[in-house]
Order: structure tokens, then sequence, then C-alpha cells
């Protein structure tokens, strides 16, 4: 366990160290720019891309395993402990954990372990698709069934996942891919996964105001666990409205450091006397 786990924060490492500049001088000299279009603006690939993309089938069969964990035939199958070390790990951010490493602990009880290797591995799968998304857009939106891929993973069973889990994979996948797709992707990506996760929403999050409403009117004594489940679904609360608001805002802003190859890329010298050419006319 403590091996996939090292090699899910490796990749992590990777992504948070190839992440394309924002300035345009210092993204062509880190070999980020591969060319220009007609109008000038630069096209941007990474060139961790064909390292990280052949992880991904592997990632997505992580995923698909785990959301099948939830099913109520596997979850019959399994003894009460390994039940419980599906269920919500003891800490205020779970989603934190994927940026760090931590190494299982030999005298903490075997619940807690397996509690904390199930947590990481579910979070760290949706941090790396969602850091390959805002960090290697050109290459990643270019995957053939995209779509089709997320869906079969990331959206599997997710009628029986817990609220916990969806807070996760909204924050750190979801908004970051909508926030990333371009709008020609749009129809084929972005609207067909959002059709699936929303109307999940609906029927979910009803129940949960109203676990949060009776909690607030009882004012009874909370356990650590149950403080952590209401944490998490505020939390899941506040990233849907966040999600939705970037569905709303995110086709009016456009960055050219990440434009999409929209037409015959140039090569640089020929960019730069189009652009001098521009600039003499005006």
């Amino acid at each position: 366990s403590s091996d996939l786990l090292h090699c899910l924060s490796t990749i992590l490492g990777v992504l948070r160290l190839s992440r394309i500049p924002s300035e345009s001088d210092k993204a062509t000299l880190d070999g980020f720019i591969i060319g220009y279009t007609c109008d000038g603006k630069p096209i941007c690939r990474n060139p961790c891309a064909e390292l990280v993309l052949k992880c991904l089938d592997n990632i997505f069969s992580l995923i698909r395993i785990q959301h099948k964990l939830y099913m109520p035939d596997g979850l019959s199958k399994m003894d009460e402990m390994m039940v419980a070390c599906l269920s919500l790990s003891k800490v205020k951010n779970p989603s934190k954990l994927a940026l760090k490493q931590p190494l299982l602990d030999i005298y903490d009880p075997p619940t807690d372990n397996l509690r904390g290797f199930f947590n990481n591995l579910y979070v760290s799968c949706f941090y790396i698709l969602g850091r390959t998304a805002s960090h290697m857009q050109y290459d990643f939106f270019k995957i053939e069934n995209l779509a089709s891929r997320i869906m079969t993973s990331a959206f599997e069973n997710l009628e029986y996942i817990p609220a916990y889990r969806l807070q996760t994979m909204t924050s750190v996948f979801l908004r970051p891919l909508v926030q990333s797709c371009s709008p020609q992707h749009y129809e084929t990506l972005t609207l067909p996964i959002l059709q699936r996760f929303f109307p999940s929403l609906k029927v979910k999050l009803p129940e949960i105001w109203d676990v949060i409403s009776e909690s607030a009117k009882k004012r009874i004594k909370k356990t650590l666990t149950s403080q952590l489940l209401m944490t998490n679904n505020v939390y899941l609360c506040a990233e849907v409205l966040s999600l939705m608001v970037e569905c709303c805002v995110t086709g009016d802003i456009e960055d050219p450091i990440f434009a999409e190859d929209k037409s015959t890329p140039v090569s640089d010298k020929e960019a730069k006397k189009a652009t001098s050419e521009r600039s003499e006319e005006h």
C-alpha cells in the first residue's frame, strides 16, 4: 500500500512542478510553447504530458475500483472493520493529504491505518486528474474518448458515493476541470459530465440539508465523527455552489497563454514577423 501511495505522490510532484508559467517569455524558455497560431497567440504544451498521460488509465481504474467498494453488494461482503475503513478519515481537511505522503504508523490501530490509506488513495487520484486538467490543458483535453473514460470511472456508481467523497471530487477535480476547459470542449466533455453529476446531487443535497437542519435544531453533543461528517456536508454544499458559479462565468474568460491550436501553427520567426507588420500598419 505504501508503494502505491508513493507512486501517486510522485505523479503529483511532477504535476506540481510542471505548471505552465503565466509569463510568455518564461514559458518559451522552459519549453512550454511549441509554436504560435496565425494571429500570434502561443500554443502551449506541457513537456511532461507524454509521461503523465500514460498513467491516467491506471488512475481511472483505481477510481473505478474504489467506487465499487461502496456498492451494496460490496459492502455486504465486508466485515465491520473493513466497512469502518471506508468511513471518513479523522482529519479536518482530508483534501490536503494528497500533497504530503504520510507514513503509516505501525503503532496505530489497523482500522486507522487502512482508513488513512483509502482516504489518501481516493484524494490523490482525483488530485492527479484535477491537476492534469489544469496543468496539461492542451494534451489532456485532446485525449480520445475522455468524457467516456471519466464517466465510467469517476462517475461510476455515483449514487452510492458518500457526501465526503463527493466533496473531494468537486473541490480538487470538477472545479479545475471546468476552469480549464476551453469552449470548444464544452459540448463533448463538460456538459455530459455535469449532466451526470448534478442530477445525483439533486437527490443527495436535500438529505444533507435535512441532516444539517436537524442537527442545528437539536443542539446535541456531537462526537468527532459526527462533527466531521457535518463539516464535510457543509463543505460539499459550498463546493457545489462554487462549481455552479464556475459553470456560469468560465465561458467568458480566455487566457491567451493556454490558447488551443485553432489554426495551423507557424514558427516563432513567422509569428514575430506578422506581429511586427501589424505594429507598423498601426
